[in-house]
């Protein structure tokens, strides 16, 4: 039956398993969280959502996924625009999949924009940027 499941519907459940995966993470470092929250997005779409706010940090998280090559690359500018322009002083990309591990220029691309509001990790990384920002906080 999984055969007859379209693409999309693939994409769809892999980057729920990501939410959940970071969810958990969130949950086990005991950092409170919001899920889905509604901001107005760099297209004026006033129903658009973020996959995660973190008020202690007043961080913004959202999440990608890709283990096969398609037009995933193309979404991050989109992403990235819509960080800016969530209600937060920082934002997380947080990536995972084959697809983001091995596409070098990604992580190019991601490093260039990188600054004190605008982070990016991988989801096997995401504890430790956590426990960094945190203790960041806590020292600061």
């Amino acid at each position: 039956m999984n055969d007859q499941i379209s693409q999309g519907a693939k994409a769809n459940l892999s980057g729920q398993t990501l939410e959940k995966d970071t969810a958990s993470i969130l949950s086990a470092l005991g950092i409170d969280f919001e899920t889905q929250v509604i901001f107005e997005d760099c297209y004026n779409n006033s129903r658009s959502k973020m996959d995660f706010y973190i008020p202690k940090l007043d961080c913004a998280i959202e999440c990608k996924r890709q283990n096969v090559s398609g037009t995933a690359d193309q979404k991050l500018p989109f992403v990235v625009e819509n960080l800016k322009k969530f209600p937060s002083v920082r934002g997380l990309i947080v990536l995972d999949g084959s697809h983001y591990q091995n596409r070098k220029g990604i992580h190019d691309y991601l490093n260039s924009i990188k600054s004190s509001t605008l982070d990016w990790c991988f989801a096997h990384h995401l504890g430790e940027w956590l426990i960094e920002q945190t203790n960041i906080r806590k020292t600061s």
